[in-house]
């Protein structure tokens, strides 16, 4: 793929910052790069700073919020057929455009890329990287998932997302916007240099996402599967990402749904056994892992959060901490499983069903 690049730095009017920005932008390995400046009124100098590298700048009163920036440059004088954004302060590696353009590729499929990225101190000193996940299926439930650590920084979005723009609130909007239109991929390597952390204040934003967010839209496969366990399926999904955020009430909402619906279905008691170690509720999350039949393919599951919550009963406060990485490490697996049953995986496996597997 050889398209040209669009790169947006957001600007706060902080010169150094700016300058750092920029300097990262004209080592760049990619030949084919537009860059604009975009925020508050600058001064003469910082014009002529710019100006002199060839980069055009264009005065915006929204530089904190991105959607609202993409519609302003969009609006603009936009010439490339990918946008790239760049926080004022944060740094590109030098291949990172080229990089990113690579994952492209020829597929028109895919509409957003994401880089891992290594958080920096104020002073530009490297204080720790973040990795992505795999947004290997369902990019939509992927981005809500892991909003927290997805940067704008980092992000390059095909031009013709900007349909995806809408009236949209947060930044999270943005990405699952975009997620519920096109595919979405990460490349695991720390290609950015970030001083802002990413997540600030995500917790809302991922409440109202799922607030607003079809069925079809969070999980693709279910509209394949039967009407009875489309909402079941709907109600956990909704309350394992919740659970990621540590939004418990919210997720025991989601999961009182998912009873209602079926009750004694394992799925539903694996997952409310997940909760309730969540919130160091041990006892009562023996009682819902117990109620887990022999023979289900969740059975396994319910056994080793079962063993992990009689160590914590059994055990002293020193343990605490160990536990509670077990319980993650449990998370991932358990939300795996359920996406595979979801997808219809593994279809030598019996049917699952409100309350039996028969």
């Amino acid at each position: 793929m050889d398209e040209r690049v669009t790169l947006i730095i957001l600007s706060h009017n902080n010169f150094e910052g700016l300058q750092r920005s920029v300097e990262s932008a004209i080592k760049q390995t990619y030949p084919d790069i537009q860059t604009i400046v975009t925020g508050p009124r600058i001064a003469d100098d910082t014009r002529d700073y710019l100006h002199g590298y060839g980069i055009i700048y264009i005065e915006s009163k929204s530089p904190d919020f991105v959607p609202a920036i993409c519609r302003t440059i969009n609006a603009a004088c936009v010439t490339g057929k990918l946008i790239a954004l760049l926080n004022e302060g944060d740094i590109f590696s030098p291949k990172k455009i080229e990089a990113q353009v690579k994952a492209f590729g020829s597929r028109s499929d895919i509409g957003l890329v994401f880089t891992a990225y290594q958080m920096l101190n104020d002073d530009g000193k490297p204080r720790n990287t973040i990795y992505l996940p795999e947004f290997t299926r369902h990019s939509t439930m992927s981005v809500l998932l892991n909003g927290h650590v997805l940067n704008s920084s980092t992000a390059m979005v095909r031009r013709e997302c900007r349909q995806c723009l809408g009236n949209l609130a947060t930044e999270l909007d943005l990405w699952v916007n975009i997620a519920n239109h096109c595919k979405v991929r990460g490349i695991n390597i720390p290609l950015v240099g970030c001083i802002q952390p990413s997540g600030r204040s995500i917790q809302a934003s991922v409440s109202n996402a799922l607030d607003v967010i079809t069925p079809e839209e969070l999980l693709p496969a279910i509209l394949s599967q039967p009407e009875d366990l489309s909402g079941l399926f709907v109600h956990i999904i909704k309350g394992a990402i919740l659970m990621r955020y540590r939004l418990h009430r919210s997720a025991m909402d989601s999961l009182d749904q998912a009873y209602k619906l079926c009750p004694d279905d394992p799925l539903y008691l694996v997952w409310m056994g997940m909760l309730l170690l969540q919130v160091k509720d041990y006892k009562t999350a023996l009682d819902y892992l117990a109620k887990v039949p022999e023979g289900d393919r969740l059975y396994l599951d319910a056994q080793w959060m079962s063993i992990l919550a009689r160590e914590v009963l059994d055990a002293s406060d020193g343990i605490q901490d160990r536990i509670d990485i077990e319980v993650g490490k449990q998370y991932n697996g358990l939300l795996d499983t359920t996406l595979d049953i979801v997808d219809g995986l593994n279809p030598d496996e019996k049917k699952i069903g409100c309350g039996n597997r028969g």
